[in-house]
């Protein structure tokens, strides 16, 4: 069965899940992470916008989690 990768950017952590479909008819998980990455550290009323080191960590944990995904 083919898997699907899906990525979830939240603004304190990056996730991935990598499932297909089970035997069953269920879900089977094949991967699963966290990252944290913090990319909306700083942001402020007065700065309503991700700081430079914020988008690199986010960028850098999607980079792993892709590869993660990779072998699915």
């Amino acid at each position: 069965m083919p898997s699907v990768a899906v990525i979830d950017i939240g603004s304190n952590s990056i996730k991935i899940l990598v499932a297909r479909r089970a035997a069953s008819g269920g879900v089977e998980v094949l991967k699963y992470r966290t990252i944290d990455t913090r990319i909306s550290a700083g942001i402020s009323s007065a700065t309503p916008r991700l700081a430079e080191d914020g988008m690199t960590r986010g960028l850098e944990a999607i980079r792993a989690l892709l590869a993660d995904a990779a072998p699915f």
